[in-house]
């Protein structure tokens, strides 16, 4: 195998930023300063958003808030009770810290808010000059680390995060990390005052954890290079293994110390890792069962949002240079296995590894695709093609990012996450692509074409990514700006105190910018979550106990779901005609486009295009190709209709919820059984859509709580669709011809 980089650069002294008189801290220290200050104009354009606004709103307007002490007080009891307890997101009390400061910051008690912009833009400016020390470790020349750093920071999942300024800054996962392993190689390679970087490595594995789970994996990381570096246990590799059994049950110090009612949990019993792992798969005592079901448990999503979040053509340029540099590698390898001893030191060096590695990870992950391949595994195998190529530049490198990666195929549930995995894989893909720029250096009118059309490859690339923030920054202000839009449709057209229920999560921005204008309620959510109203009898409950004192009005914000989410995303009420309403009409339409260049991304399936809004509102509004032929443009649109209900009687209890089940096919038609009733859909369709079905947009589809009755229907149905194609070849028979006709 090619020598690893990070092997190579061991004896070096530390990255050398310029020549000439400049200071060594010159560079990081204006990089720092041009991100944080881009950072808090860009967001200072816009208002606040979600995760943000919820806790903030609690805090303004719901009543029996306690009263609040002040000072040095206020901050201690902060601290006291983020350490004391368990949030719904798991054990992270510094990341609960850091969002109650930032309420008191929008409160206006600790500072101004354009300072806070600045604070957290110095923390995004620190997160991008960590990835660029990493990803100089890897490439040769400062600009490919500059390719990395930037592959990274404007990547979808690392710019949506960015907007929300308290309730959890990613950022910080990202700078702990790449911190750590910077100060894990000043110790390795015992660099000036490496016994401080030795504290510094055992603060960050200690206290990382408490901020995001996450964090876990850099004691991994440094197990990992210890291992490979001298091959046996060291001290440093057995403090690693504390700090990882501390990440992994993270409450056992703070229950030893000061908390002894504290439970001692892993991290995958508690908080959302614990709600977005699947239930295990029980054991039957056959494997071939038990193994198909566990990778029918895979979420293979993961692995297409992964990829795409790189442009298409960089990840090209990667590939060509993993499989021209494994072939030349292969014939090198070869060439000096077959020369006379004599004439080998003559020869270029290869390494046999270096080449059948790559190539035999990259055969087998042809042959598994081979033997499970729908569409939406491709993404997973493209996913691990990308650690092939990692593996290429450096063992280290692939191990990172299969390590970041692979665990987002049990608990993957939107790409912001995926952000965490995009260091690794940008150094490798810079790497790779600097690789093959290198090759196209010398020679004649061929390889010279080539560097030119490389450029420009990667000229479209660079410009296509930078595209990422421009079209989030029109995505963000549009949607706040229909937001205040809708807050102030209510405040002017309902009275205070009434009763919202939408489908959507940011019906809690709409209040919030309303001034807490009326109560909201959603139609998801978890059973025990008071603000859920999932079932028409819960509706029914909350009209009984509220209709002639409080208008209750339903919120529809509405675009063409994905059918695999129109049951649970749709407005429920709105759709089932058992409960009465008028219509007071659509009040509101968000619809915003934004380009790209790279011409590959027309060929992305919209259910993987990113979306480039607030993380939590992914599932709130329409992103995929712009309707109406708009040429390399992507489209984010909803609209906002209301409805106001007119009784407190709910006629039907059914609703849309649960896995449909195919009940029979009869005359071209699968009839489907949901939540026991029953839908017929022509086979033609290929698709089941409980929405377009009880809006009537469908109507060659039918309905029934009876499967007689449905089955009687189609029955009906078919027999007149035969008989009007059988009068109509009829009358084509019958029809004289035009001489006929004459004659």
């Amino acid at each position: 195998m090619n020598a690893d980089p990070v092997l190579a650069l061991n004896s070096q002294a530390g990255p050398r930023w310029t020549r000439g008189p400049w200071s060594p801290l010159a560079v990081p220290i204006a990089l720092i300063l041009l991100v944080a200050a881009t950072f808090a104009v860009i967001r200072s354009q816009t208002n606040l958003v979600f995760d943000d606004t919820p806790g903030l709103a609690s805090e303004i307007y719901d009543n029996g808030n306690p009263p609040r002490p002040e000072g040095v007080r206020l901050y201690t009891k902060i601290v006291k009770d983020c350490f004391a307890s368990l949030g719904t997101s798991g054990y992270r009390p510094l990341s609960a810290i850091i969002a109650h400061l930032g309420m008191e910051v929008f409160l206006g008690r600790v500072m101004p808010l354009a300072l806070w912009f600045c604070l957290i833009g110095l923390i995004h400016g620190a997160t991008v000059c960590s990835v660029l020390f990493v990803a100089k470790r890897f490439v040769s020349r400062e600009r490919w680390a500059f390719l990395a750093a930037f592959l990274f920071v404007f990547s979808a999942p690392y710019i949506t995060a960015a907007w929300v300024v308290s309730a959890g800054i990613q950022a910080i996962v990202t700078l702990v990390v790449c911190t750590g392993l910077l100060l894990y190689w000043r110790v390795a390679e015992r660099r000036p005052h490496y016994r401080w970087a030795v504290a510094g490595l055992c603060v960050a594995m200690l206290f990382g954890p408490w901020f995001r789970e996450f964090i876990g994996i850099l004691p991994v990381l440094v197990v990992i290079e210890e291992l490979r570096r001298y091959r046996r246990p060291t001290w440093l590799m057995g403090a690693a293994a504390l700090c990882l059994l501390h990440a992994l049950f993270p409450t056992t110090l703070v229950r030893l110390a000061f908390f002894p009612e504290m439970p001692v949990r892993s991290i995958f019993a508690m908080g959302s890792i614990s709600q977005t792992l699947d239930q295990p798969t029980a054991w039957h005592g056959d494997f071939i069962a038990w193994l198909r079901a566990e990778i029918n448990n895979v979420r293979w999503l993961a692995g297409w949002h992964f990829v795409v979040l790189f442009p298409p053509l960089l990840l090209l340029l990667a590939t060509l240079s993993f499989v021209v540099y494994s072939i030349r590698d292969l014939i090198r390898s070869v060439t000096r296995f077959y020369a006379p001893v004599a004439s080998r030191a003559q020869l270029p060096e290869g390494s046999f590894s270096a080449a059948l590695i790559p190539v035999a990870c990259a055969l087998l992950l042809i042959v598994l695709k081979y033997f499970k391949g729908d569409g939406h595994t491709i993404g997973v195998f493209l996913c691990l093609g990308i650690a092939v190529i990692a593996f290429k530049q450096s063992f280290f490198l692939s191990a990172w990012f299969l390590l970041a990666f692979l665990p987002f195929l049990k608990v993957f549930t939107e790409p912001v996450h995926l952000a965490y995995a995009m260091v690794p894989a940008s150094i490798a893909v810079a790497a790779a692509v600097e690789k093959l720029w290198n090759a196209t250096a010398v020679g004649g009118l061929p390889l010279r074409v080539a560097r030119y059309a490389m450029a420009l490859a990667v000229a479209i690339a660079i410009g296509d990514h930078a595209l990422t923030l421009y079209g989030s920054y029109r995505v963000v202000t549009a949607s706040n700006a229909g937001i205040v839009r809708v807050a102030n449709w209510f405040r002017e057209n309902t009275p205070a105190g009434s009763l919202v229920v939408g489908n959507a999560v940011h019906t809690l921005d709409v209040r919030f910018f309303a001034n807490g204008h009326f109560v909201p309620y959603r139609t998801f959510g978890a059973p025990g979550d008071p603000q859920a109203i999932a079932s028409p009898r819960q509706l029914e409950k909350l009209l009984a106990e509220n209709f002639g004192h409080r208008d209750v009005y339903l919120l529809d914000m509405d675009y063409e779901f994905p059918s695999n989410k129109s049951w649970y995303h749709s407005h429920r009420f709105v759709q089932n005609p058992g409960v009465e309403k008028q219509d007071l009409g659509r009040i509101h339409v968000t619809r915003v486009r934004y380009p790209f260049l790279d011409p590959i991304r027309n060929w992305i399936q919209q259910p993987y295009i990113t979306f480039l809004g607030p993380p939590d509102l992914e599932n709130d509004f329409y992103h995929g190709p712009a309707r109406k032929g708009h040429f390399q443009r992507r489209e984010h649109s909803v609209e906002y209709h209301v409805y106001k209900v007119t009784s407190k009687k709910v006629r039907d209890y059914w609703y849309p919820d649960g896995a449909s089940t195919l009940a029979r096919s009869f005359n071209g038609y699968n009839i489907l059984r949901l939540n026991s009733r029953y839908f017929a859909i022509p086979q033609r369709r290929g698709e089941f859509d409980v929405r377009k079905i009880l809006r009537g947009r469908w109507p060659d589809c039918f309905v029934s709580d009876d499967l007689n009755e449905v089955t009687r229907r189609v029955e009906i149905a078919t027999q007149v669709g035969a008989a009007q194609t059988g009068l109509a070849q009829t009358n084509t028979a019958v029809k004289p011809s035009p001489k006929q006709s004459a004659n």
